[in-house]
């Protein structure tokens, strides 16, 4: 015959009609390997109650038979490397003018930046892109690491100058203003040298710009405007009178020269409603002197994301130090 009915099947299929539902759970919970749970999202009431299955399941097996099943150092890497995932995630959506103090020292704390300095930076430039007005918070938690880790400060603005590669050869207005934001913010901290902005502006503003082009320039110059009048006046001179130009010549749209218009009567006032600082109490956090500032220009060649420190590798020299400073 063509067909033949598979016995062990239909009798597999008896046994589970006969099994409680409760006991067929247990059962593929038995059969399912912790490597099953990598990389998905589990509730923690349920991750708890998995670990507690494990470890009662650990402390029963300790015979021979357990040795297959044990617990190898990549394991423990993987769960210490989702740990610190957690935690980052978790601080960096908590972000606010109120909690930005006591998260910072739970992050200290709590998570191995050095680490995990690749999964902070993905996170903020991310939460940054999608949330702009919360920019200048994100930044000023990177300004208090970045006076005890610098590599996590270069790391966020050379990521940030390469999103704002991207998103301009893209055309991407969206990410374009989010970023400018970002490296707005990071200029008024400390974090990047005056050069980066004047850079901004004038790649913004050459040639014949659009009306989104002069749209994001000037709400980039709004942001910069007090902090590079201080540092750079000649550069902001340099600024507005491409900006009278662009005016007079009527190249633009009605738009853009209303906008240009606004940005004129903000210079003239001294950008007194567009302060360095939004809010000085919550975040004004480090000194100008022990700031540490990075000199990266828009143009400079070789600038890496280094990409590989958002994900887990497996680090076979992974010492017990960092191990008991990270429990």
């Amino acid at each position: 015959p063509r067909y033949q009915p598979d016995d062990n099947k239909n009798d597999n299929d008896n046994d589970k009609k006969a099994m409680p539902k409760k006991q067929q759970q247990q059962k593929r919970q038995q059969q399912q390997s912790p490597r099953e749970h990598v990389g998905a999202y589990i509730p923690p009431a349920k991750r708890r109650l998995l670990e507690e299955q494990q470890k009662q399941q650990s402390n029963q097996n300790n015979d021979d038979d357990s040795k297959a099943n044990k617990v190898t150092p990549i394991h423990i890497q993987r769960q210490t490397w989702e740990t610190l995932q957690r935690t980052i995630n978790g601080t960096i959506n908590r972000l606010s003018l109120t909690t930005i103090k006591p998260l910072i020292h739970t992050l200290f704390q709590n998570a191995n930046l050095i680490r995990g300095r690749g999964l902070l930076i993905k996170s903020l430039l991310n939460g940054a892109i999608s949330s702009p007005n919360y920019a200048h918070i994100y930044v000023a938690l990177i300004a208090v690491i970045n006076t005890k880790l610098p590599e996590c400060g270069e790391l966020l603005v050379t990521r940030a100058i390469l999103a704002f590669r991207k998103g301009y050869a893209r055309k991407d207005r969206m990410v374009v203003s989010a970023v400018l934001a970002l490296l707005g913010h990071l200029f008024n901290q400390g974090l990047t040298h005056e050069l980066l902005s004047l850079q901004l502006l004038t790649i913004l503003l050459d040639g014949d710009p659009t009306d989104d082009s002069v749209d994001v320039a000037v709400g980039y110059m709004c942001i910069v405007g007090r902090q590079l009048t201080e540092v750079s006046p000649a550069g902001v001179h340099a600024v507005m009178e491409r900006f009278r130009g662009l005016l007079h010549e009527g190249t633009i749209g009605r738009r853009g020269q209303y906008r240009i218009e606004t940005l004129l009567k903000i210079k003239r006032g001294g950008f007194v409603d567009y302060p360095t600082l939004p809010d000085e109490e919550h975040l004004d956090l480090v000194e100008r002197e022990d700031q540490i500032t990075f000199e990266l220009g828009l143009d400079d060649e070789g600038l890496s994301g280094e990409e590989g420190l958002d994900v887990f590798g497996f680090d076979e020299e992974y010492d017990e130090g960092e191990r008991e400073w990270e429990r």
